[in-house]
């Protein structure tokens, strides 16, 4: 996972095989993106 608030930084670690988020001015919908990538909510 690789976060970014410069959109240019993203394509060398997606030719990586790294998932990419771009963070822009929002730092709540990072979180919430974040979120839910992140956390698994299947039943145990």
């Amino acid at each position: 996972m690789f976060v970014d608030d410069h959109a240019e930084n993203l394509p060398p670690a997606e030719a990586l095989g790294i998932h990419t988020i771009h963070h822009t001015t929002d730092p709540a919908a990072t979180a919430a993106l974040l979120d839910s990538l992140l956390l698994d909510r299947t039943p145990a």
